[in-house]
């Protein structure tokens, strides 16, 4: 006999909110979302029901297993089973009815297990195990299994986005799979399933973290969406780095100004995001940005440069595939004049992908077209020289006959004191 029923399964991306303001939910779709570093995302696995098995099967396995991606995640928070929508603790207590002094009996419901980003397992019992876990899994018990056939089970938590996360077109995936037993005649002939949501940050002159259009290799590649240049003739031109990546790097590349990026217009000290030094391609690079609209503005210039007071705005805009795959993303950038902000360049990247299926990775070939911000700082005006050799003998002159009169200023007047004390 087989069993008499089967066990759906789902992960979810339920919103994701920034730190100040956790009432707020957003997410893209289900399956992926576009967050900054330091928000918190929350997920549920649920549409699983622990099937119904009959006597012919042993050694029953209902396990959920849920791996986050190291590099971008930290921590799992507010973490719940419920079965049947009523919460779950690995363990319940039975009291003896019969001795109400006897100790109660301990029955376990299932086995919770965590693990850091090296692998080890942590206890749950320490204070600190689900602050520093990124992979967890929950096996339940045999009993159980048999004693809750047909419930529900939903399994839900939160975690914290971190600033080690890639971006653009990194996916930052977690993966997360449910197997159960599917075999009478072979304990260890499991089903699987698996379910894996992906979740993307926005970097300004950055790694795409693609694949290069023409030659399909894997790549590093850099935006260029801002360049601090100087002021000197000629045209500000493309050109290739050593791996032939078009680039803003010449000699009109600026580094050294300091940018600040704002969340509002106003550019106030409560809405600073981060700041960033231009470097030596004249890039300024921010990182870990949800989509939304920011400020740019110079706050300091280097030395010998006056200092650009344009205020900038850009908006970042995604898309997504019902997969939670990032298929494009596009930077428009305006100044602001007069007469209202006009446009200043912009940036589209598209991404044609394949998902390998038995490990969730995207594999990107990104295509992209930017028309960057060149920010300009002139240079210090040093002062005119006037006039030539005759002019630089007269002050030279000049300057001896004041020091002359200035002698003899202070001679007459010692010579009058010394006259009045003879007096």
């Amino acid at each position: 006999m087989q069993r008499s029923s089967d066990s759906g399964f789902d992960k979810k991306v339920v919103g994701s909110h920034k730190p100040d303001t956790v009432d707020v939910i957003n997410s893209k779709t289900d399956k992926g979302d576009t967050v900054a570093f330091g928000d918190t995302i929350d997920f549920a696995l649920d549409e699983m029901t622990i099937p119904s098995y009959s006597d012919q099967y042993t050694d029953l396995v209902y396990k959920v297993e849920d791996t986050l991606d190291a590099e971008a995640f930290l921590g799992i928070k507010n973490f719940t089973v419920l079965v049947n929508d009523v919460d779950t603790d690995p363990t319940t207590e039975i009291e003896n009815d019969q001795d109400p002094q006897a100790a109660p009996e301990v029955v376990t419901n299932y086995t919770l297990k965590l693990y850091d980003a090296e692998g080890a397992e942590l206890d749950p019992a320490e204070d600190d195990s689900f602050d520093n876990a990124v992979a967890y899994s929950v096996a339940f018990d045999e009993a159980f299994i048999r004693a809750h056939d047909s419930e529900s089970v939903k399994i839900t938590y939160s975690t914290v986005f971190c600033n080690t996360a890639g971006v653009n077109y990194a996916e930052n995936k977690n993966r997360a799979t449910l197997t159960y037993s599917n075999d009478p005649d072979d304990s260890e002939n499991a089903k699987t399933k698996d379910k894996t949501t992906y979740h993307y940050t926005f970097g300004i002159c950055a790694s795409i973290d693609g694949q290069n259009e023409e030659s399909g290799d894997d790549g590093d590649k850099e935006t260029y969406e801002f360049n601090k240049v100087f002021k000197k003739d000629g045209e500000f031109e493309d050109a290739e780095n050593e791996d032939g990546v078009p680039t803003k790097k010449n000699e009109f590349a600026l580094p050294g100004a300091t940018f600040t990026l704002y969340s509002d217009e106003a550019c106030t000290e409560e809405s600073k995001i981060a700041q960033a030094v231009s470097d030596t391609n004249g890039h300024i690079q921010f990182l870990g940005l949800d989509e939304g609209t920011y400020y740019l503005k110079e706050t300091h210039a280097p030395r010998g440069y006056v200092l650009n007071e344009m205020l900038y705005k850009f908006i970042i805009e995604a898309e997504m595939d019902d997969a939670g795959v990032l298929t494009s993303y596009n930077i428009s950038t305006y100044y602001k004049s007069e007469d209202g902000y006009k446009a200043a360049g912009s940036a589209t990247y598209t991404n044609e992908y394949q998902v390998e299926e038995d490990t969730g990775n995207v594999i990107n070939v990104i295509n992209h077209e930017v028309d960057p911000v060149n920010i300009v700082d002139p240079k210090i005006q040093a002062l005119p020289s006037t006039g030539g050799i005759g002019t630089i003998v007269i002050t030279v002159i000049a300057a001896i006959g004041m020091a002359g009169f200035l002698t003899l200023f202070l001679y007459n007047r010692k010579k009058r004191k010394e006259e009045a004390d003879k007096k």
